[in-house]
């Protein structure tokens, strides 16, 4: 209850929940979504800074010396082209993006599926369960895979970058 007060301001994300629900809901329903936001937007957002600070202080994904690209991304062709880290951090930040955009359009969908359905859709505690986790879990995991991408590119500059100055000293 505490989180879903503290994060519940206006433009907030817990805001958009609340307005997307219908206002007549019974005020225990409302309330309990209320905190049931506020506790997955809470763990949302640890997951990604408990992420971002994993990815920035360790040499993931490096293993013991070694990156290999087809094994990280198999729908990645290396080959294609001499812009792979480019491409990959334009993905990264599509996806990043698309994962903040993502926590408010999933309201949208809410609404749309509330204004069918009624309150009939909100009565059962399970389909609640099941609305939290979509608003929380698809953005986050969007986003923690942005930042995986933006690593990525990372690295693979990191390692054309010593192909070059290797292919440089021996081309000397």
């Amino acid at each position: 209850m505490f989180l879903g007060r503290i994060l519940d301001f206006t433009g907030s994300p817990i805001d958009m929940l609340m307005m997307s629900i219908p206002s007549d809901l019974p005020k225990p329903v409302y309330q309990s979504i209320r905190a049931a936001g506020g506790v997955t937007l809470g763990l949302s957002l640890v997951s990604i800074l408990a992420f971002w600070a994993y990815i920035k202080t360790t040499n993931w994904p490096v293993v013991r010396g070694q990156f290999n690209v087809w094994v990280n991304l198999p729908m990645m062709d290396p080959t294609r082209g001499k812009d792979l880290a480019k491409r990959m951090r334009r993905r990264a930040q599509i996806n990043i993006r698309l994962g903040m955009v993502c926590l408010f359009a999933v309201l949208i969908l809410f609404k749309t599926v509330s204004l069918i359905f009624g309150n009939t859709l909100f009565q059962d505690l399970i389909v609640l369960i099941w609305i939290i986790i979509l608003w929380g879990g698809i953005p986050t995991t969007m986003i923690m895979r942005g930042l995986a991408m933006a690593r990525l590119a990372t690295e693979i500059e990191k390692k054309q970058m010593q192909g070059a100055t290797k292919s440089d000293l021996q081309a000397a």
